[in-house]
């Protein structure tokens, strides 16, 4: 609360004092019912505090009204690109990332390239461009080798969903990091023997994948149950064409318990 010292000549004194007073008094309270409120004559201000409270709409709509790219850092443009694309904005997204990705001061920054180049990546996965999408994301392998692994997977989901088994595989074997709790790279090798016509292959990354799942579900009740269910999945499958009926079977069973037990959760009669 504010105290001023007004002389009150005349009525306009009066007016004046009563505006002062209601616009200092209304301000706090319109930033508490409204998380949303941010003065700046500043759009890129605006829109960065938009996007930070996770009102990506609103946000883009500011970073439209922005004319002058050149002083803002390599962190907010890739804020400003993440943005657009929360908002559905692919396209504005796709020139952000363009721009950050040609100017210098980005390239010297590793750690926002590598941001930026995932960030195409998931554009173009979500675009259903996938040849652009897998080399995106060898890109931010090349430029961030320590992670490489992340991205590289990232890349071989892609090709999976391109039915290209064979060339995914060797990117998902080098998306594999020792002692890293990922069950979905385990799947999909798993899965791409599978397609590939070698099911006796897929048996071992399922069973680790498997594995995983368990140990991530005991941690975090039914987080990772999805992908729990598909290893067992493929794991009949894969015991089925290898000629295994009897752990076909055992697997059909603990896949049996498994839904069961989930039933069991989503209606409360555990």
């Amino acid at each position: 609360m504010f105290l001023c010292r007004v002389k009150l000549i005349g009525p306009a004194s009066i007016t004046f004092l009563l505006s002062w007073v209601l616009l200092v008094q209304s301000a706090p309270l319109a930033q508490a019912g409204n998380n949303r409120m941010f003065i700046s004559a500043d759009p890129l201000m605006r829109g960065l505090n938009l996007a930070e409270r996770k009102y990506p709409e609103e946000a883009a709509v500011e970073f439209d009204k922005c004319t002058d790219l050149s002083r803002v850092t390599p962190h907010q443009l890739s804020i400003i690109a993440k943005t657009y694309y929360d908002a559905g904005n692919t396209s504005s997204a796709l020139i952000i990332i363009a721009y950050a990705l040609s100017q210098e001061r980005v390239k010297r920054d590793i750690g926002q390239m590598t941001e930026l180049l995932d960030l195409r990546g998931t554009v173009f996965a979500y675009l259903n461009r996938r040849d652009e999408a897998v080399s995106s994301y060898k890109l931010a392998a090349a430029t961030q080798p320590d992670l490489a692994y992340i991205f590289l997977h990232k890349a071989g989901q892609e090709l999976v969903k391109c039915k290209k088994y064979k060339e995914a595989m060797p990117l998902l074997k080098k998306g594999i990091k020792a002692g890293d709790m990922d069950g979905f790279v385990y799947q999909d090798i798993g899965h791409c023997y599978l397609e590939l016509n070698d099911p006796a292959q897929a048996i071992q990354p399922l069973l680790t994948s498997v594995e995983i799942w368990v140990t991530l579900r005991k941690r975090m009740r039914d987080s990772f149950t999805p992908g729990l269910i598909q290893s067992h999945k493929y794991l009949i499958q894969a015991y089925e064409r290898t000629g295994n009926k009897k752990e076909a079977l055992v697997w059909q069973k603990r896949l049996d318990a498994l839904v069961g037990d989930i039933n069991l959760d989503l209606f409360g009669s555990g």
